[in-house]
């Protein structure tokens, strides 16, 4: 039985949050939310593609779908299948800085769901029988993940914005060669590298308390310990790089123009500025909207453990209305340097704080909260809600100044694919 720290407890909303580490560096965290008889079980992991070597495009992804392959207790697809007796369908997801395996339970069906988890995070076999198959299933999401315009926009803004070096260079899901080359023993030695106790987090919210959970916790990880000495070798925070040319363009499948437009974001760790950039988020997409709803300005940001992006995502009929839209975006953004309206903040800053209230309305949707800050040094989401609740407008002006300057901006555009070659000049904001 190993030895555990004195539980620490935060204040929030729906019941305390309790935080703990086992002594093999496992940290266990549990949000009672006793509304409804069901309990979250997530478990985050620091083995997303930010950890990936250069040889390794794909690892992690191609990893998150091994895992339920069959572990040395379950052989098969024995893990799914035992988890659905008890109500309980398994997941897993792959991000950034991230692989995580998560699932919601009735809570009476708690430590035995907890233990094919554990299985599949402890034991994973990853047998060569399945790669093939795997391999297919992955190729398939990769084709449709670059069917979808703005996904293959987003991932184009990284790749160009970013050396070949940096982590966030590569996309999360991998790329169809990368994926093609993988082999079991590249899978095999960054599952011991990355997939430790001391790397990663489990996460409980719901209608169970510590002193319940906890002696299942410890009986299933607590002899949890790292294969072989190998660790992963520290990374080197990298800002992005913005390319010479500033303008790069495409050829897509959708019938409209689209443009994404990147510009630097702080890291997780930079709170404050986080969420100033969440409320900002909301402030502009609002009023873009106002002004020109047939745009679908989109904004999208989602806090990394290191520095990464900023991005503008909107459509247009033709290129003279891309043009003129993207001027209107460099427009909005100049007056907003200069003076932003204290209505307009304010009404942004609720609508930041009822969309996170939104995402975390459910167990599910709070473990997933709590997993991301765990794994990028962000906020908790309660934390979050109060420093939300905190903003102020000076904040929202610090964002812009040292984040939204237009002068740093890289642009990407997608043209129809029955169009003749688009002059960069001609659509450069």
């Amino acid at each position: 039985m190993l030895s555990l720290l004195t539980w620490q407890s935060c204040k929030a909303e729906s019941g305390p949050l309790f935080l703990t580490h086992l002594s093999n560096g496992l940290t266990v965290v549990v949000k009672e939310r006793h509304s409804v008889p069901l309990v979250a079980i997530d478990l985050w992991m620091r083995a997303g593609a930010r950890e990936e070597h250069r040889d390794e495009d794909g690892t992690a992804h191609f990893l998150e779908h091994m895992l339920f392959r069959g572990t040395t207790e379950r052989p098969g697809e024995e893990a799914d299948i035992s988890a659905e007796r008890f109500g309980a369908s398994l997941d897993a997801e792959t991000g950034p800085d991230a692989l995580h395996i998560y699932t919601t339970v009735e809570a009476v069906h708690f430590a035995p769901v907890l233990q094919i988890i554990g299985d599949v995070a402890q034991h994973a076999l990853l047998p060569d029988s399945a790669m093939e198959k795997e391999r297919g299933v992955i190729l398939d999401e990769l084709a449709r993940r670059d069917a979808d315009p703005i996904n293959r926009l987003i991932t184009l803004l990284y790749a160009h914005t970013y050396s070949d070096s940096a982590p966030y260079h590569r996309s999360p899901g991998g790329t169809p060669e990368g994926i093609a080359l993988r082999a079991r023993d590249t899978l095999m030695a960054f599952y011991q590298r990355c997939c430790r106790p001391d790397r990663s987090a489990l996460v409980l919210v719901g209608d169970v308390t510590p002193k319940q959970v906890l002696p299942e916790v410890v009986q299933v990880f607590g002899g949890w310990q790292a294969v072989g000495t190998t660790t992963p070798q520290p990374i080197v925070n990298q800002e992005p790089q913005w390319p010479e040319t500033s303008l790069l363009t495409v050829k897509g499948d959708a019938a409209q123009w689209i443009a994404a437009v990147a510009l630097r974001a702080p890291r997780a760790a930079n709170k404050t500025m986080v969420a100033a950039g969440f409320v900002l988020a909301d402030l502009l997409q609002s009023a873009f909207a106002d002004h020109d709803p047939e745009a679908d300005l989109q904004v999208h940001f989602s806090p990394r453990r290191d520095p990464s992006l900023y991005v503008f995502t909107f459509r247009a009929e033709s290129q003279e209305q891309l043009r003129r839209r993207g001027q209107e975006l460099l427009h909005l953004l100049q007056q907003l340097q200069l003076s932003v309206p204290q209505d307009l903040f304010l009404e942004a800053r609720q609508r930041a704080i009822g969309r996170l209230d939104y995402q975390t309305e459910t167990d599910e949707g709070y473990a997933t909260a709590i997993g991301e800050a765990l794994t990028t040094g962000g906020d908790l989401p309660d934390q979050l809600r109060e420093r939300l609740q905190n903003l102020t407008l000076q904040d929202a002006e610090l964002f812009l100044s040292r984040y939204l300057r237009t002068q740093d901006a890289f642009t990407v555009v997608m043209e129809p694919a029955l169009t003749s070659k688009v002059s960069g000049e001609n659509l450069r904001p």
